[in-house]
């Protein structure tokens, strides 16, 4: 996931809490990982997939 650094007082940094906050919605929506190497398997549609990942390294 993506760090994000917040100063308070600045205009946007409600908006920054929010969408770190939203890391964890974002997640939830990770159905299926599949490492870089079986990229292929990635392609076909499982049932319940919402959103496959492929995992870069180790």
């Amino acid at each position: 996931m993506q760090a994000l650094t917040v100063r308070p007082g600045t205009p946007d940094s409600a908006d920054l809490r929010e969408a770190a906050a939203d890391d964890d919605w974002l997640a939830g929506l990770v159905t299926r990982r599949v490492p870089l190497a079986r990229w292929s398997a990635a392609l076909p549609r499982h049932g319940d997939d919402m959103k496959v990942v492929l995992e870069f390294g180790g």
